[in-house]
């Protein structure tokens, strides 16, 4: 394996500002991955919170796996 220096002298430019229209239009774009409708998160169910809910029967997470 081979390792990577960064120089002093490389120039690092800031990432390419985008407006909040062209964020939605390239996101509308990408047809594996369309931002999510009211439809979509009214479909959607929590999950439970495991952590917390082993927590308040304050047993381990084995017992827990148990059950």
């Amino acid at each position: 394996m081979s390792k990577m220096s960064i120089s002093s002298k490389t120039t690092r430019r800031p990432l390419r500002p985008m407006t909040p229209k062209q964020i939605e239009t390239a996101a509308n774009a990408d047809r594996d991955n369309r931002p999510l409708t009211p439809a979509d998160l009214g479909r959607m169910k929590r999950t439970p919170q495991v952590k917390i809910i082993r927590r308040a029967l304050g047993i381990s997470q084995e017992d827990f796996s148990t059950r």
